[in-house]
């Protein structure tokens, strides 16, 4: 049985002995799962996991002791970034986080396209919750790194990525076969709600993003990006 974990947000190094406090926020989740003096734990940073044993706990305040770092690696071996629209639905992000985290992605990117009704106020205020969402589908999941969420960028700055591995999720000649998945890091976008504009679309296959097909059906932008990482999970396991 795995042990429980937390993510905790402390600056210096991890090393066997520290004392760590646990913030109120875990605190909850340890009363949750009736965690208690001298039960382990895994601590999750950007020093990796590490088991930790619980010295104190009460109400409000709790401290562990780590103990020593976890040398299996349960994140995925390549870096995969998700450039993924700015929706004028920003709830769709939370649909595709934990799912995106859990299947491998390592990297957030949200892009600016001419069709996502960009409100910067909207959108940062979201960026607490999807930390959140992303943190939480982390522990979930037991990978051994925590994905980044970046700042919002412009559609532009796709086109300036010398990546050999870049897929644009889009509709296609059903006669097309898709491109050859390696494994090394692998960039991926689509459109938001409405979808690409011609000249994005156009731009994007000159700057060499390869043209994704997923089949007949139409789907809906909630669930392309999902889609596309399952499929990269079969390819890259073969």
């Amino acid at each position: 049985m795995k042990n429980k974990r937390i993510i905790i947000q402390i600056n210096g190094p991890f090393y066997s002995g520290r004392l760590i406090p646990i913030d109120s926020e875990n605190l909850k989740y340890l009363h949750q799962y009736k965690i208690g003096n001298d039960d382990k734990i895994e601590v999750l940073s950007k020093e990796g996991p590490w088991i930790a044993k619980i010295v104190s706990i009460e109400n409000k305040v709790a401290t562990a002791k780590l103990e020593s770092p976890i040398h299996i690696n349960v994140s995925h071996n390549i870096l995969i970034h998700a450039c993924l629209p700015i929706t004028s639905n920003l709830d769709i992000w939370s649909d595709w986080i934990p799912s995106l985290v859990e299947l491998g992605v390592t990297d957030f990117h949200p892009i600016i396209y001419q069709n996502s009704n960009y409100d910067e106020t909207k959108t940062l205020n979201k960026f607490k919750k999807w930390n959140t969402l992303i943190n939480k589908s982390t522990e979930f999941s037991h990978r051994s790194s925590i994905p980044q969420l970046y700042e919002p960028r412009q559609f532009q700055f796709l086109l300036q990525w010398n990546i050999s591995q870049k897929f644009l999720i889009t509709k296609t000649s059903y006669n097309q076969l898709n491109p050859r998945i390696d494994n090394e890091l692998i960039a991926f976008t689509c459109g938001p709600e409405d979808g690409l504009t011609y000249e994005e679309i156009l731009d994007l296959t000159k700057a060499n993003w390869q043209h994704i097909n997923l089949g007949e059906s139409d789907m809906r932008t909630v669930t392309a990006p999902i889609a596309f990482m399952g499929a990269i999970r079969f390819e890259l396991n073969r």
